[in-house]
């Protein structure tokens, strides 16, 4: 067996001594995602600062900037081919799409956050000219971190002159451990469209912090649009409200979505017509309106007394194989209820 002292000694052979006199020498600072270098040169990797960054907790509509810095270190000019933002929430600031050699250049991330709970994970690609994979600034923050909201959104649906039943609803804002106090709520208020709308803090139950919202025994017929505004645990918190204050009638869902019909058979969504004081009222005749611009789908409407009071209409399409597109239109709705003789649901729905 040979010692290392005399492999190194001995002689190559001479097809192994050509190899190692034309080989190109291997170059650390090559980058491994690099296409289309010359032949015999090797780019030296761009490089991206920072390539994470962690914001901490947030609260909605709250506004941050990142700022970072690309760099050049090889010797030809660095051409961006694309900037692209995971989410439009983000906007860049870049206005580069050359890097000489041996310089950088800076730019900004403004995110404005919505109002959604819990992780944010987005983040910002960069392509550059000869390189396979992008160059990715990662952003991370939490938006009310350990809280936990019951809904994204406030729906009020009532009567004239009346604030009760669905016109009356609960705002609840929880801690994410049952044994944690429930989340601070202060400065609570109406933002934009909130004239008519009234908010009031509950006492808490356990974890849970809890906001009643309705709308006033004033408010007019029509739609409900509102923004409530308040400080949880210091950070800003958004709540749009919105709805329909109806006379004499209302319609609960307000309208007949059939959402994503996928296969060629009976599909029913239903929709309740419910008076005021609890009322009895008949429906005298029902006809579908398609809308203009739409592929024509065969719809079918009942309607069948609804234990409680009031009317359900039970609409349903049977939509041939082959259709392609969105339908919808307006179920025109005559009845017998003095205040309300004709009521008009939209209805809406995609056949992919």
């Amino acid at each position: 067996m040979l010692l290392a002292k005399q492999l190194l000694a001995a002689p190559l052979p001479a097809t192994l001594l050509t190899l190692a006199l034309v080989a190109p020498p291997f170059t650390s600072g090559a980058d491994p995602h690099a296409t289309g270098a010359p032949s015999g040169k090797a780019m030296t990797a761009p490089a991206l600062e920072p390539a994470f960054v962690r914001l901490g907790a947030v609260g909605h509509r709250e506004k941050r900037v990142v700022e970072f810095t690309l760099r050049n270190p090889d010797s030809t000019p660095l051409v961006l081919t694309e900037v692209k933002e995971s989410c439009s929430c983000m906007e860049v600031r870049f206005d580069a799409r050359t890097i000489p050699p041996g310089e950088s250049r800076s730019g900004t991330v403004t995110i404005t956050f919505g109002r959604s709970f819990g992780d944010f994970n987005k983040h910002v690609d960069f392509r550059v000219q000869g390189r396979r994979a992008p160059l990715v600034l990662n952003i991370f923050a939490k938006l009310h971190p350990g809280v936990r909201c019951s809904s994204l959104e406030t729906v009020l649906e009532g009567f004239v002159g009346e604030s009760q039943g669905d016109a009356r609803q609960v705002i609840e804002l929880s801690s994410a451990a049952v044994q944690l106090p429930p989340p601070e709520i202060t400065e609570l208020r109406w933002g934009k469209g909130g004239e008519h709308l009234r908010a009031t803090l509950l006492p808490p139950v356990r974890n849970v912090a809890r906001i009643e919202v309705t709308y006033s025994a004033d408010h007019p017929e029509g739609p409900v649009r509102g923004e409530l505004n308040a400080l949880v645990n210091g950070r800003a918190f958004l709540m749009p409200v919105r709805g329909t204050v109806s006379r004499g009638i209302r319609l609960s869902p307000p309208h007949c979505n059939f959402n994503v019909v996928r296969e060629a058979s009976d599909h029913t969504e239903r929709v309740d017509l419910l008076a005021a004081g609890g009322r009895s009222f008949e429906v005298l005749s029902t006809r579908f309106q398609p809308r203009a611009r739409t592929i024509e789908v065969p719809l079918t409407i009942e309607t069948s007394p609804r234990e409680g009071g009031g009317q359900t209409l039970i609409l349903r399409i049977s939509p041939p194989s082959g259709l392609r597109g969105a339908f919808g239109g307006t179920v025109e709705v005559e009845t017998d209820h003095p205040e309300r003789p004709r009521i008009e649901v939209p209805v809406f729905g995609h056949l992919p």
